[in-house]
């Protein structure tokens, strides 16, 4: 199930309240890993639930355990304190450590720890440089759904790490991402249709891509965007748009979009 910070932080909340300890330890953990924003609405939610649930007093201790269950089920404090261990371990460059912590998790299918455990195989931080590796943890963070992964899994078809270099692989995986809002996933495949990367050349559905990561402030789609208002491509040429989204952009400019567009691809992202 996706995750989400505020609903675990209100039952804990209620569980906590009751006395138990555990509830309590976890809600600290989840705490560390929200927005002041979110622990607000949290907050706020424990309040609504509380006033919903009529059995809440402090006899309803069975209940409590019930619930603490559930939870426990959903949130293993075990795996939210290892993952978040493994976390401060690769900020200190500690990736012995983070490795250690974080490869029990990727293999119980905690998909931020299979994002991360790809990428410290992709980088070479505490094993290795292993893009065949690297690939394997990004696909099952991607099949649960994990924009960032399916990203970088573009990335790396695209341009061959670890695997053969396959552009329509590469769409597949770009397209994926981009519908669930990656901003460079989003630039990228609108690359892949400026330029007919194993796709049909369509400016018009390149236009649509940079201008939706353009509004997410992706400087590349930006440029980008400005240039097929400049050239006319796509969409009518109008300078004072090209002039909007590339203050920079100008008609003789132009001709860098395909090369700015090459290295865009190479960039990778957690």
């Amino acid at each position: 199930m996706p995750e989400d910070y505020v609903q675990a932080y209100a039952w804990f909340n209620l569980a906590a309240a009751q006395g138990a300890k555990k509830a309590s330890l976890s809600r600290h953990v989840v705490r560390k890993r929200m927005t002041p924003a979110q622990i607000a609405e949290a907050q706020k939610l424990s309040k609504a639930l509380r006033a919903k649930i009529p059995s809440y007093t402090k006899r309803s201790v069975s209940e409590m355990k019930q619930l603490i269950l559930m939870l426990a089920l959903l949130w293993p404090v075990g795996a939210i304190a290892d993952f978040a261990a493994a976390t401060e371990a690769h900020k200190r460059g500690d990736f012995a450590t983070a490795m250690r912590e974080i490869q029990p998790l990727a293999e119980q299918g905690n998909v931020s720890a299979q994002l991360n455990l790809g990428l410290m195989y992709a980088k070479g931080q505490g094993v290795p440089k292993d893009g065949a590796e690297a690939v394997k943890w990004y696909r099952l963070a991607a099949k649960q759904g994990k924009a960032n992964a399916q990203f970088n899994l573009g990335v790396i078809y695209a341009n061959g790490y670890g695997v053969p270099e396959d552009d329509t692989e590469a769409v597949k995986w770009y397209r994926l991402s981009a519908k669930h809002g990656n901003a460079e996933a989003q630039h990228n495949l609108g690359v892949m249709f400026a330029n007919g990367d194993s796709v049909p050349e369509d400016d018009a559905e390149a236009v649509k891509w940079y201008r939706l990561s353009a509004k997410q402030s992706n400087a590349n789609a930006q440029y980008n965007l400005g240039v097929m208002y400049a050239n006319g491509d796509g969409v009518p040429e109008d300078d004072a748009e090209a002039m909007k989204w590339s203050p920079q952009t100008s008609m003789q400019m132009s001709s860098n979009l395909l090369s700015l567009a090459t290295a865009a691809q190479c960039r990778t992202h957690s």
